[in-house]
């Protein structure tokens, strides 16, 4: 029976291939005749089961209807899923190549903004070089603009500060030296030293330049003390600003600050602190350099006729061939100093410190030596002729070949001294103390030996016949 046969499985639709997941129906052309046939399956099936229950056959037509009916939904449904794989599959393909494309696409995009990017930063930094190049020009442009007026306006100063240095006001005169004072500072701070030392030196100039007064001054004999307070000034700024140290904004070490052949004859220097200066040729004559300190400093060759030196320290100081005739240099400290063919011709050196001093070939004629101490100093040669050396100390003391004529050395310490060749005609030695003195070959015709005290080992010139000696002081 054809139901039978139906319901045993073999009929057509049993037999009916199931569509399988094979890659084939990825394709779209195997897909939709799958598709197509597995509808006609369902429809048929549909169809029969119609005919099946309108034949009337209770007994069988209703179970194949229900088989059938069953099949053509399945077979729907099949579809149905089929359909909608095939679709999932093409809309995630679609969603691929459109995923694909938009990185393609952004990719490009990140490679022509990278591009971009770097064409324009390469344009940025060209421009930015070419900023630099442009503001460094104008910054050079413009310093060297500032530097030529920098250099116009100082050198304008200058002449202006000359003008007041020649002016016959003596305010106006120190009102120059202060400005050329800073014209020199403002000159090193542009590194400008030969235009430095053009200012110092024509500081140094003007007090080569002779000390004159004015006509009134010249007329009613008084010194121009304005004139006087230019050149202290000068002098003392040459010294204070070459003695301070080269690291200092306002140093002049390292440049020419001498004052050679300065004339500060009459300047009042006085307390003024010259350690160490170099003073060589420098007209000081009647100067007051009471209290000033001038150890170590050369003198050589200085005028200091008629100067007061009284209480000055001079200790070291080289004052060779210095000109010291009728200066006063009342308990000054001359310690260790050199004064070899000093000329000291009625100085005052009462109370003086020359322990040790240099006085070979000084001509100390008539000079006031008074209680002061000359100690171990070096006299040979020198000239003391009616200098007074009353009470002096001259213990150790060299007086080899000295001339003393007419000294007078009443109550002297002459202890140790050697006076070998000496010249003491007519020497005043009235209570002078000669314990264990040198006087071999010394002249000693005149001399007054009154009271005077020495000892065995005193030595006595040749044939003479010493007085008696005092008892020991």
């Amino acid at each position: 029976m054809t139901t039978a046969d139906t319901s045993s499985g073999d009929s057509p639709v049993d037999e009916s291939p199931i569509p399988s997941s094979s890659p084939g129906l990825h394709r779209p052309g195997i897909g939709f005749l799958a598709g197509t046939a597995l509808a006609a399956v369902s429809i048929a099936l549909f169809i029969v089961s119609g005919f099946a229950i309108l034949s009337g056959d209770s007994g069988v037509a209703q179970p194949v209807a229900t088989v059938l009916g069953g099949a053509g939904v399945l077979g729907a449904g099949v579809l149905t899923f089929r359909s909608a794989h095939n679709t999932r599959i093409s809309a995630e393909k679609t969603a691929a190549d459109q995923l694909a494309h938009a990185a393609t696409e952004l990719e490009h995009a990140q490679s022509v903004a990278a591009e971009e990017k770097a064409r324009h930063e390469r344009q940025f930094e060209d421009q930015r070089q070419q900023a630099e190049l442009s503001r460094a020009e104008q910054a050079k442009t413009f310093e060297r603009t500032y530097q030529r007026e920098v250099i116009r306006d100082l050198r304008s100063r200058y002449t202006t500060c000359a003008e007041q240095l020649a002016h016959e006001s003596a305010a106006i005169r120190l009102a120059g030296v202060y400005a050329l004072a800073s014209l020199a500072d403002d000159w090193q701070l542009q590194n400008e030293r030969d235009e430095k030392q053009v200012v110092i030196d024509l500081l140094r100039g003007y007090l080569r330049t002779p000390n004159t007064h004015t006509p009134a001054l010249i007329a009613s004999e008084l010194p121009d003390t304005g004139e006087l307070e230019v050149r202290k000034t000068i002098f003392l700024t040459l010294h204070r600003r070459s003695t301070v140290e080269s690291s200092e904004p306002k140093s002049w070490k390292g440049f020419d600050c001498t004052p050679t052949n300065a004339d500060m004859s009459n300047a009042d220097l006085s307390s003024s602190d010259l350690t160490a200066a170099n003073l060589s040729t420098v007209n000081l004559s009647g100067a007051n350099l009471s209290h000033t300190k001038l150890a170590s400093a050369d003198l050589t060759g200085v005028k200091l006729t008629e100067a007061n030196l009284i209480f000055s320290n001079l200790m070291g100081a080289d004052l060779s061939h210095t000109n010291l005739n009728g200066a006063d240099l009342y308990f000054a400290t001359l310690t260790g100093a050199d004064l070899t063919y000093a000329g000291l011709v009625g100085a005052n050196l009462s109370y003086a410190g020359l322990v040790g001093a240099r006085l070979t070939r000084a001509n100390l004629s008539e000079a006031d030596l008074t209680d002061a101490n000359l100690s171990k100093a070096n006299l040979s040669d020198a000239t003391l002729s009616d200098a007074d050396l009353s009470e002096a100390n001259l213990t150790s003391a060299d007086l080899t070949g000295a001339n003393l004529t007419s000294a007078d050395l009443t109550e002297a310490t002459l202890v140790s001294a050697t006076l070998t060749n000496a010249n003491l005609s007519k020497t005043n030695l009235s209570g002078a103390n000669l314990y264990g003195a040198d006087l071999t070959r010394a002249t000693v015709d005149g001399a007054t030996m009154v009271n005077i005290y020495y000892a065995p080992t005193t030595i006595w010139p040749d044939g003479m016949d010493p007085p008696v000696s005092r008892e020991r002081p």
